[in-house]
């Protein structure tokens, strides 16, 4: 059974991975902005 904390874990941990990839699914970005942004630049 899952606690109310455990499920705000995962939340929280589903939002962060959400936020990473958000910016790098926007398709009016090109390649070479993708790229810097997804290295971290």
């Amino acid at each position: 059974m899952k606690t109310n904390e455990t499920i705000k874990w995962q939340e929280e941990q589903a939002l962060q991975r959400y936020q990473l990839i958000a910016p790098l699914l926007d398709e009016s970005l090109d390649n070479a902005k993708r790229i810097q942004m997804h290295n971290g630049s």
